[in-house]
């Protein structure tokens, strides 16, 4: 751990805020690389969140669809997995709204496999509750979850 966060410590918080912008902006539609860093669990666990985010972005954007989308996250819920990494997945499927994923996502909680510091089991409850066009009209609207236009005010900060 010491000489990854040595590794990231010189990029700031390029990737744990705009890492999913960058991905989502520069793939071209083309997954195949965001996937290979989202699967790898020797890749650092915030990159790959960034990636799993990326296609959040790609979904929010209208350039993935929300069929795909729920599948392959679907696809990745594997109780061998970073803890972490699990609590990205459920805070993923709240930000789509949880409603296919949400037995995947309550199993997980009740093995014990998610980071509760990331996400709990009534952050998941509540989302469920909500309305999806509510959720995805919120997701719609989150700059967190769009596209870099202009890298320079987007990053500025």
């Amino acid at each position: 751990l010491g000489l990854e966060s040595e590794a990231l410590d010189p990029t700031g918080d390029i990737v744990t805020e705009d890492l999913k912008s960058i991905l989502a902006s520069v793939c071209h539609g083309d997954l195949s690389l965001i996937k290979q860093l989202i699967e790898d669990p020797l890749v650092n666990e915030y990159v790959r969140t960034a990636a799993l985010d990326s296609l959040v972005i790609l979904y929010n954007i209208d350039q993935l669809s929300r069929e795909d989308l729920v599948g392959y996250i679907e696809t990745l819920f594997d109780p061998d997995d970073d803890p972490f990494f699990i609590a990205s997945l459920v805070s993923i499927a709240c930000t789509i709204h949880p409603e296919e994923l949400y037995d995947v996502s309550v199993n997980c909680f009740d093995q014990e496999l998610v980071d509760e510091f990331i996400v709990d089991r009534e952050c998941l409850d509540d989302y469920m509750q909500m309305d999806i066009d509510t959720v995805l009209a919120e997701l719609k609207e989150s700059r967190q979850y769009q596209l870099i236009n202009d890298a320079i005010s987007d990053m500025e900060w």
